[in-house]
C-alpha cells in the first residue's frame, strides 16, 4: 500500500517540478516583455518610430509563443497581453492620427478579451500625456484630436460594468480612465 503512494507522490512532485520550471520562464519571460513594451512606448513618445515598429515586431512573435502558458498562468500572461495591447493600440493612435477612424480590436492583435479591455483602459494614460505633450508644443489641433479619442473609448468602454468576480479590477480602470478623461478636457480648456 505505501509502495504505490510512494510512486504517487515521486510522480505529482515531478510533475509539480515541470510545472514550477515553466512558471520560472513565464515569470522571466513577463518581465522581459513588459519591459521592451515600455520601451516600444517610450520610443513612440520621442518620435523614435522605427525603434517602436522594430519592438513591436518582435514582441508578436513573442506574445504569441507566450500565450500557450495562459491556461496554467492566466494572471502572469494576462499582465503581458495587457501591456502589449496598451503598446500595440497607442502605437497606431499616433501612427494613424490624422486618419484614424478604427482602433485594432482583440482580434486584429491575436489576443483574448480581457486582457486586451484592460490594456485599452490602460491606453488613456497614453492618451492624456499626448494630450499634454501637444499642447506643450502648441499643437491644439493634435491635442483636440487625442482627446476627441478618449471620449469616444470611454463612451464605448462604459457599458461594460461588471463586478469585479467577472472582471477584476476593469471598473477601477475604467473610474481611472474617466479623471484622465476630465483632467484632459481641463488642460485643454486652459490652452
Amino acid at each position: 500500500m505505501m509502495k504505490k503512494l510512494e510512486e504517487q507522490v515521486e510522480i505529482f512532485t515531478s510533475e509539480l517540478e515541470k510545472k514550477e520550471q515553466e512558471q520560472d520562464e513565464v515569470i522571466k519571460k513577463m518581465r522581459e516583455l513588459v519591459r521592451e513594451c515600455s520601451k516600444a512606448i517610450k520610443n513612440l513618445h520621442s518620435n523614435e518610430i522605427e525603434k517602436n515598429k522594430e519592438i513591436r515586431l518582435k514582441l508578436k512573435k513573442e506574445i504569441k509563443d507566450i500565450l500557450k502558458y495562459r491556461s496554467d498562468f492566466k494572471a502572469n500572461v494576462d499582465h503581458i497581453i495587457q501591456e502589449y495591447c496598451e503598446m500595440e493600440i497607442i502605437s497606431y493612435i499616433k501612427e494613424k492620427l490624422d486618419k484614424i477612424n478604427e482602433i485594432p480590436t482583440n482580434e486584429d492583435l491575436n489576443c483574448p478579451k480581457e486582457p486586451y479591455f484592460m490594456g485599452l483602459l490602460d491606453v488613456f494614460g497614453e492618451l492624456k500625456r499626448e494630450i499634454i505633450e501637444s499642447l506643450r508644443k502648441d499643437d491644439k489641433k493634435s491635442a483636440e484630436k487625442y482627446f476627441e479619442i478618449m471620449e469616444k473609448l470611454y463612451e464605448l468602454l462604459l457599458p461594460i460594468r461588471f463586478s469585479d468576480s467577472l472582471l477584476p479590477g476593469f471598473r477601477r480602470k475604467q473610474d481611472v480612465a474617466r479623471m484622465q478623461l476630465e483632467s484632459a478636457r481641463s488642460e485643454l480648456l486652459r490652452k
